[in-house]
């Protein structure tokens, strides 16, 4: 969808293109497989947890200001979830 490699998605590189990808893709196993941030970060390039932690917010704040955004992020759940 966002046309971003899985290494970029586990890259350190900090452009919009890809961080917001970045920052969906952990949101979603956040959500979906309800792992530690812990072991989220280290499944995305070794980040610390405040990282993760920082993904998830981000996401959460752009989904309650952009309805575009939050319907996209919520067929993502249902494809993801089955």
């Amino acid at each position: 969808f966002y046309e971003v490699t899985f290494k970029d998605l586990l890259s350190k590189k900090r452009s919009n293109k890809i961080a917001l990808p970045r920052q969906v893709a952990i949101y979603l196993v956040r959500t979906i497989l309800d792992l530690s941030l812990q072991q989220i970060g280290e499944q995305f390039g070794k980040r610390d947890h405040t990282t993760i932690m920082h993904s998830v917010t981000k996401v959460e704040n752009k989904m309650n200001v952009d309805l575009e955004f939050k319907n996209e992020i919520e067929t993502f759940e249902k494809k993801l979830s089955g």
